[in-house]
């Protein structure tokens, strides 16, 4: 196998091996070409790689190379964008272990696999907003149009190769998503959008048709030109109580005179600093202007400069001043600068000898500011600045999303089982649930066991990412044989409540409902719904009833609880449930989530979920009963199953409103007063209770 190889060396970043390949099934490795590598002024590594028509690719990376090299994904399912494609290398905070941006690692090496070709017709995605060719400052919105006969399942935004976000697109196909460009350089840039497809159903009972494919924007060129640039945060979201500081810098175009305000989701501001530069920095330790600790939560940055004089000490030393390349080689009249590459360590130099300057082109906007402002005086330096000149204001950092919140905003908590054997007429040991005399009757009366769930630990990793993305820790996600139906039951009845150990949890699987009584559930015989819970090489299910839960509270306050699986809070069973004082949430429980039919068992519901929760998904945070009902109605407009699907909560009525950062606890103790939710989100989305 050929291999192709480039190294780039920055005082901070070591670029490694680079491989390129080609897999499929009929053909040996054939080998693809990496057209460009570039360290960016961020440390941030761009690749670039020879693609091909309808090619769709997985990015991969390793810190060492060794006969036992294990690579990991940095980026899966990434379309071509033609016959060359980018992508920009920046870390990614929400893995564990968290993989760091590239700046913050001596060595990193990449390889790209061609992991196939489409199965379904590319989407056309077109970007309206901006045009090519733009000069663009402050905030902009990028505008995409996407043609496509299938669900639209992610928009994924793209500045340079990184992506900045990821939401949804409307029932037009349109989606939108606002960038600050003060927080990148000037100079130039390229926008582009990709948008992920697919087509097909998966539920209990039915067989997998599920699709995938993607498709790629053209790459459109763009100017940022601002005042203030390079606005840069040095944690995605920090947290004050594992002792992180957020270091806060920008650039600006002239000597100014800054002022930061920080302000808290009131709008009030809890910490202001200021003072004068070419730059500013600035290390917020979560404290306000008194030295007291502010809470956890998300703040809004705002950030001014004003152009104003430079202090007469600097001016009268300006033959002494320190200029940075690209002023020196703008004051000369070049268009670019070149920087020396420091000596690669042995035995790397002999192999591949010195490595020539790299050469860095001068944005237009930077050396026509030079030229106009008239900074240096020919020989003495700095001309004198005119009050009153060049300002902006920026604010709402958004690269990424996080960056607004201090702290955490709580835990997570996934379960999920998909791992059922698969039958057409049953398997021998699959029994229903036990009763006092006999077995529970199951409607519907399906064959045992139900099969597999091929999406569900899919469903349940993306909400995990998502929430992530979002600054939330990860409680514990338990999936297949690690998961045990004595972990999720109550203590009464032999179990250690897995679900309050954190303050958001989502269980996903099998479920069903029974039409007879039972009499082993609580005290009180109801009619309940169950979770089969499997284990390989066991012909047998572990039926875990709805009241053999406790949620709510605990270790890790649980305060809302979605169960992803078929009739699990369905119409009679819930209500007999409710009127017997068993459903299986106690008063610390804000919201049991779940629904009443059957669900499609698709892999975007959980990232959906987490997306509508947080923002992303439409740029407005919804509340944890909406985005429950949001996530599953776009699920299944575009699978469109033959029944109606309705999602059903019960929650304590104060709690009607939560949202996951402003939510109400319950000041209630009587259980009647539990309501109920219900919404149809297919054929058509309609509330009903």
């Amino acid at each position: 196998m050929k291999k192709f190889l480039a190294i780039i060396k920055s005082l901070t970043v070591t670029v490694g091996l680079l491989l390129a390949l080609h897999l499929n099934t009929t053909s040996h490795a054939q080998p693809l070409r990496f057209t460009k590598v570039r360290v960016t002024d961020e440390g941030a590594i761009q690749l670039q790689w020879q693609s091909r028509t309808n090619g769709v690719y997985r990015l991969e990376y390793t810190a060492e190379l060794s006969d036992q090299t294990v690579w990991d994904v940095l980026v899966d399912y990434f379309p071509t964008q033609g016959t060359n494609t980018i992508f920009l290398d920046t870390g990614k905070y929400w893995t564990e272990p968290v993989l760091p941006h590239p700046k913050d690692c001596a060595l990193r090496f990449y390889r790209v696999i061609q992991v196939g070709t489409n199965s379904l017709v590319p989407p056309i995605v077109t970007i309206s907003n901006p045009a090519p060719g733009s000069v663009l400052s402050g905030e902009v919105t990028i505008n995409v149009s996407i043609s496509t006969t299938n669900w639209i399942v992610a928009v994924r935004f793209f500045v340079d190769g990184e992506e900045v976000e990821f939401g949804g697109a409307d029932d037009n196909g349109n989606a939108s998503y606002t960038i600050n460009t003060t927080e990148w350089p000037n100079g130039p840039h390229v926008i582009f959008v990709v948008a992920e497809t697919a087509a097909g159903t998966e539920t209990t009972g039915q067989q997998s048709s599920a699709q995938s494919g993607a498709g790629a924007s053209a790459l459109v060129p763009v100017t940022f030109s601002n005042y203030i640039s390079k606005w840069y945060f040095s944690l995605p979201g920090f947290d004050p109580s594992l002792g992180e500081t957020q270091r806060i810098t920008a650039k600006f175009e002239a000597y100014s005179s800054w002022t930061l305000s920080i302000l808290d989701e009131f709008d009030t501001p809890v910490r202001s600093a200021s003072g004068t530069g070419f730059n500013m920095q600035f290390d917020w330790d979560g404290r306000d202007n008194h030295g007291f600790e502010t809470p956890p939560g998300e703040y809004q940055f705002i950030l001014s400069a004003n152009q104003t004089t430079l202090p007469q000490s600097l001016m009268a030393a300006g033959e002494n001043l320190w200029l940075s390349p690209m002023m020196e080689a703008t004051l000369e009249g070049k268009c670019s600068y070149f920087i020396e590459i420091p000596p690669l360590p042995p035995p790397l130099d002999e192999l591949y000898g010195p490595l020539p300057p790299v050469e860095v082109k001068i944005p237009d906007s930077f050396f026509e500011k030079m030229l106009s402002d008239r900074f240096f005086q020919e020989r003495t330096g700095f001309e004198r600045p005119q009050q009153g000149g060049a300002s902006q204001t920026t604010q709402s950092p958004r690269r990424p999303p996080p960056k607004p919140i201090k702290g955490t905003p709580g835990t997570v908590g996934i379960a999920w089982q998909g791992h059922h054997p698969d039958t057409t007429s049953g398997i021998p040991g699959f029994n229903p649930p036990a009763n006092l005399v006999g077995w529970i009757t199951l409607d519907p009366n399906y064959f045992l066991p139900y099969g597999r769930i091929k999406r569900a630990g899919e469903i349940a990793n993306k909400f995990e990412a998502t929430m992530k993305k979002y600054k939330w820790k990860t409680a514990f996600n338990y999936g297949d044989d690690k998961l045990t139906a004595a972990a999720m039951r109550k203590p009464s009845k032999g179990g250690t409540n897995l679900f309050n150990y954190c303050n958001i949890g989502l269980l996903v699987g099998h479920g069903i409902r029974g039409a007879s009584q039972d009499f082993l559930a609580a005290s009180t015989p109801s009619l309940q719904t169950y979770y089969p819970v499997y284990r390989t090489g066991v012909n047998a299910y572990d039926w875990v009833r709805m009241s053999e839960f406790d949620f709510g509270g605990g270790p890790g306050g649980l305060r809302w609880m979605g169960i992803y699986a078929c009739n699990m809070l369905y119409r009679e069973n819930a209500l007999d449930m409710w009127n017997k004082g068993v459903l299986p949430m106690n008063l610390n429980l804000h919201i049991l989530l779940a629904a009443e039919t059957s669900v499609q068992m698709y892999p975007e519901f959980g990232r959906l979920w987490a997306s509508y929760m947080n923002g992303g998904e439409d740029g407005i945070k919804r509340t944890v009963l909406e985005s429950w009902a949001l996530a599953s109605h776009k699920v299944h407009k575009e699978v469109k199953p033959s029944h109606d699907v309705i999602m059903s909560s019960a929650y304590w009525p104060n709690c009607v409103n939560d949202k996951l950062l402003s939510y109400t606890p319950n000041d209630s103790d009587d259980p009647s007063e539990i309501r109920f939710r219900r919404v149809k989100v297919w054929p058509t989305f309609q509330m009903l209770e």
